[in-house]
């Protein structure tokens, strides 16, 4: 069985649309920093990141604190004779924002930029990472949206509903509660899927690996397949489906489980060490 720790392998909008925020040369400055309206309901930030690592953490407050660091040195830092070589920006970073709602845009040129983003505890994210980093989300109540399709995504902490889908990484999901009226849908086509549940929470499973295991510390009832029938002109299909489903604690929340070839890990907070 596969450990299911282990890792594995937006151009401006116009102003009259958007109030453009700021545009960061982190030459000059370290942080870009939104702030919102306070009086509004917060919204969701929207991220790609071209290449490198996400980290976005929850915290009481109504601004967003954005910090970029290019994961490797320039090879070229080192002074040329007499002449002493003025480091340059490796990215931009733009930020867009309305109705607390905010779309923040990364040019990289190529190099590798890993993000640490602050966020009010009650804001919805959006994160894509297109390639050569990992997504940490942690203490977000608002809804999640992952897409990163060479890279592990860990969520620890979280309430709202969660959407997370990685190709060739391990996803790592911790509930702090789980309570929402919306789905929750976590898939990976090669790796393992990790979901942590609260020891009282209330959820409807659906559940499949295709060419994995689906093992569980927590007491399920499951159900037999359902059988589903197609009908069209004279013809009707019948067919059973290829997925586990399953209610804890009496059912509540549907909860949707995805790998082709990765171990599917279902487990109470008490049963792991770090929360």
């Amino acid at each position: 069985m596969k450990s299911p720790h282990k890792s594995r392998k937006l151009r401006p909008v116009l102003i009259s649309i958007f109030a453009l925020i700021g545009c960061c040369v982190f030459a000059q400055s370290k942080d870009l920093i939104i702030e919102l309206d306070k009086g509004k309901e917060f919204g969701y930030l929207q991220f790609d990141n071209p290449k490198g690592s996400v980290n976005v953490n929850g915290y009481e407050g109504n601004m967003i604190i954005v910090t970029g660091t290019p994961r490797f040195k320039d090879k070229n830092d080192e002074n040329q004779g007499a002449y002493r070589k003025i480091s340059q920006p490796r990215f931009s970073l733009t930020a867009e924002e309305k109705g607390n709602n905010v779309l923040l845009m990364c040019e990289s040129y190529g190099n590798t930029i890993d993000f640490d983003i602050q966020v009010p505890v009650m804001m919805s994210v959006k994160i894509k990472c297109l390639d050569n980093g990992n997504v940490s989300i942690y203490g977000i109540k608002g809804e999640i949206e992952i897409d990163n399709k060479y890279g592990n995504i860990f969520a620890g902490n979280i309430e709202g509903s969660s959407v997370i889908n990685t190709s060739y990484g391990d996803i790592r999901v911790i509930f702090k509660e789980l309570n929402h009226e919306k789905p929750s849908m976590f898939s990976s086509f090669d790796g393992d899927i990790e979901v942590v549940f609260p020891d009282d929470a209330q959820a409807n499973l659906k559940i499949r690996s295709l060419r994995g295991e689906i093992l569980s510390r927590i007491d399920l009832e499951t159900y037999d397949r359902k059988v589903q029938m197609q009908s069209g002109q004279d013809m009707k299909r019948y067919s059973l489906e290829n997925w586990t489903r399953a209610t804890m604690n009496g059912g509540g929340t549907e909860i949707i489980i995805s790998s082709y070839s990765g171990d599917i890990i279902l487990n109470h907070k008490k049963d792991v060490t770090f929360q």
